[in-house]
């Protein structure tokens, strides 16, 4: 199930092996696929590893690419779903 928009807030990236590759982000979940990330969403990836927040994300889509908080909402919320649905985020605490 995908978190709701309050746990959004509180998401983790479940514990999987990735690695950095040319700017792309590889995730190897043993028992599931690999899944290469794009050089956006492995910027998201990289700052959610680190322990930012929805709203966090959201400002570092707006500061990178300059867009406006509706586009950077929707893009991390798909983001977000896009982890949840393939199981690679933590139950929210």
């Amino acid at each position: 199930m995908a978190p709701t928009s309050t746990e959004l807030h509180q998401v983790t990236p479940r514990r999987v092996r990735w690695h950095d590759h040319d700017g792309q982000v590889v995730i190897h979940d043993p028992g599931a696929s690999t899944i290469a990330l794009n050089p956006t969403a492995a910027m998201l990836w990289r700052r959610l590893v680190e322990g930012a927040d929805r709203n966090a994300l959201v400002a570092s889509l707006m500061n990178e690419f300059g867009i406006d908080t509706l586009t950077a909402t929707g893009d991390v919320d798909t983001f977000l779903a896009g982890l949840a649905a393939h199981g690679l985020l933590a139950e929210a605490v």
